[in-house]
């Protein structure tokens, strides 16, 4: 349904477990803002930009407290999106919950997806503390001087981990600390979850 500019509004919805279980037996001291929660989401919207076409970005990601917070704060999502916030705001309240989960994806369905990460002091530090940043800078998934995560794995399990990553270090916020690029490699994955998503109310009615 579209809302204004934005033409398309779907959620991806992932386990942490995989993040919460790999940090607690690096340092099991670890302790991070979404080290209470279960699950974490990222709300991506398609955006019509005029001549310049249509483009998908991920608006918010976090929990969904989070991402509750960030909608409700958001100064721009009015303008951004050319309606109403509080009638926006209604309607992201029910993409997410109805977020489709990665169990429903194979994992050749984020195939050259990054994660360009947008770092400042504070996430730089978050950053350094995470557990698995080591981890995931020497099997090649984090290139720290290019500042990219790559999401490509062979199981869905790495790429939850690495998706729990991205929310320990670069989420919680109405501008998400990173951008998922390609552009294409995104179109095809948010593309995927709207055909779930579409089949989904299909069978509610």
């Amino acid at each position: 349904m579209r809302q204004g500019n934005f033409i398309n509004q779907v959620a991806l919805s992932f386990s942490l477990e995989a993040y919460h279980q790999s940090s607690c037996a690096i340092d099991p001291s670890s302790v991070e803002s979404v080290a209470n929660a279960k699950r974490g989401y990222l709300l991506m919207v398609e955006i019509d930009r005029g001549e310049q076409g249509t483009r998908w970005e991920c608006r918010y990601a976090g929990t969904a407290d989070q991402l509750q917070q960030a909608w409700s704060e958001d100064v721009n999502l009015a303008i951004d999106a050319g309606v109403d916030a509080a009638r926006l705001c209604n309607w992201f309240e029910g993409v997410l919950s109805t977020a489709i989960p990665t169990t429903r994806l194979t994992a050749d369905t984020f195939d050259g997806l990054l994660a360009h990460m947008k770092w400042d002091a504070p996430s730089l530090t978050r950053c350094k503390r995470e557990p698995l940043t080591l981890v995931l800078a020497s099997n090649g998934a984090l290139e720290v001087e290019r500042t990219q995560l790559v999401l490509t794995a062979d199981t869905l399990q790495a790429i939850e981990l690495r998706l729990g990553w991205l929310l320990a270090t670069g989420g919680g916020a109405y501008a998400p600390r990173f951008a998922l690029e390609s552009q294409a490699a995104l179109k095809r994955l948010c593309t995927k979850i709207c055909r779930l998503h579409a089949m989904s109310m299909g069978q509610f009615r």
